[in-house]
């Protein structure tokens, strides 16, 4: 198991991030399970197998499991429902999906037989007349940013073809599938925990630009809790420690300042390479060697305006401002702007100043 899947086990445990995940995945966004219906359940998954060799113990850990208790049309209806967080294509996941929900019906049985008095009666089937089981219930959390091109279906892993025409006759198994990097707007709107977070993390991961302004912008960012924080860092990639409020929340913005490096270099070989582009074909038109030396110049000039005033002034006042709104101290806030953007302390307090005047 990556770090990333034992890390979104922790973050999804939470009720409420559990119930948005299977409202989403398979009610489309309305809210039919609640939170306060769930509990949680043993995801530890034995099955026993009989062979020649004798009886054989089969060992699997559901992600996680929980049970649904819930009034429906004046009678209770119990679920058993389950979540398997991926961060990469699993091609055998359907597969891998069944064998879950089989062992789980299987616990059940064993557990009603268990039960009995009679230790099962004269009879071969562990189940008595009437007896039934609560349905299972997987989805598949899919974080990884590439589509996800494995199969959603048992007959997408058979080769259907093949079985000629009885191929209607072989049983299929669904996948329910959610991939946060896909969601709309309209979809990531629906979330009210920081699932959504999350998921704007994994809709902005090729894009750096996007992603800083989503941190910058979205202030629900600047207050999470730590699980979900090391969650985004696992998911990103970023190994840099984690400020916090005086409430303990995590606030994101100065965590990214190691992306906002990457975006100020960025912008400066852009610069350069739009100065070597003018530069390049002002020396054809005029047939001049000093016009690529000045495109370069130009070009790279205008990079570290955007590069550096751009961006850096841009997170360097969210982050003043922040830290101010929270009352803290100025020299915590210099010290701060000292470590993360390498600023002298008198420059910092500048900063401060003026934003302070503003």
């Amino acid at each position: 198991m990556s770090d990333i899947d034992a890390i979104s086990k922790d973050f999804m445990r939470d009720r409420n991030v559990f119930a948005e995940v299977f409202n989403m995945t398979l009610h489309g966004g309305r809210r039919v399970i609640r939170a306060e219906d769930l509990q949680e359940a043993d995801p530890n998954l034995v099955n026993y197998i009989s062979s020649r060799r004798g009886r054989q113990t089969q060992v699997r850990q559901h992600d996680l499991l929980k049970f649904l208790a819930a009034w429906r049309d004046r009678r209770q209806v119990y679920l058993m429902l389950g979540i398997e967080g991926q961060s990469e294509i699993d091609y055998a996941m359907p597969l891998r999906v069944m064998e879950y929900d089989v062992m789980k019906y299987n616990r059940q049985i064993r557990e009603i037989a268990g039960g009995r008095n009679d230790g099962g009666g004269s009879f071969t089937s562990l189940l008595k007349r009437g007896e039934k089981l609560m349905p299972v219930i997987t989805v598949v959390v899919y974080f990884g940013t590439e589509p996800w091109d494995g199969p959603r279906c048992l007959h997408d892993m058979l080769d259907i073809d093949a079985a000629m025409d009885i191929g209607f006759a072989v049983p299929d198994y669904p996948l329910f599938l959610l991939e946060p990097a896909r969601l709309t707007d309209e979809q990531v709107a629906f979330f009210q925990t920081e699932f959504r977070n999350v998921v704007q993390i994994l809709r902005h991961a090729k894009d750096p630009d996007a992603l800083f302004s989503t941190i910058r912008d979205d202030e629900s960012f600047h207050r999470l809790d730590r699980t979900t924080a090391a969650f985004i860092l696992a998911l990103t990639g970023l190994q840099i420690p984690m400020t916090k409020n005086r409430k303990g929340k995590i606030n994101m913005l100065p965590a990214f300042a190691e992306m906002f490096q990457k975006i100020e270099k960025r912008g400066e070989k852009r610069g350069e390479k739009k100065g070597e582009e003018r530069g390049e074909k002002r020396g054809e038109e005029r047939g001049e060697k000093r016009g690529k030396k000045i495109g370069e110049k130009i070009g790279e000039v205008r990079g570290e305006k955007r590069g550096r005033l751009e961006t850096k002034r841009s997170l360097l006042t969210s982050v003043i401002q922040y830290q101010l709104r929270n009352n803290t101290s100025i020299e915590s806030i210099i010290s701060m702007l000292t470590d993360v953007f390498k600023l002298s302390p008198a420059v910092a307090k500048r900063e401060i100043n003026q934003i302070c005047k503003g």
